[in-house]
């Protein structure tokens, strides 16, 4: 019996893929292209400034659920992708 192919899923070209530097700087330019500041970005999350800042200036301590309610206000699509495989049977 043949085993299934595996084939990886190639990453949306969004947010997936990206290391932590990548993403605080696309969400950095992405906030300023916009016009808004760290306190109107809070204002609108309901997240601190300081968890804008963890984001931008990629930090460890923040959640996917912190990116993804930045992410939503600025327009940005979250593809969260670990190691995600297909199966495919022959």
């Amino acid at each position: 019996m043949p085993t299934p192919a595996t084939t990886t899923v190639p990453p949306s070209p969004t947010l997936a893929g990206m290391d932590k530097i990548h993403i605080g700087q696309l969400v950095r330019n992405t906030r300023l292209a916009k016009g808004i500041s760290f306190r109107e970005l809070g204002e609108i999350t309901g997240l601190s400034t300081r968890s804008i800042r963890q984001i931008e200036d990629a930090e460890n301590n923040y959640g996917v659920d912190t990116l993804a309610t930045v992410c939503k206000v600025l327009d940005l699509e979250l593809t969260v992708v670990a190691k995600v495989k297909r199966v495919t049977k022959r």
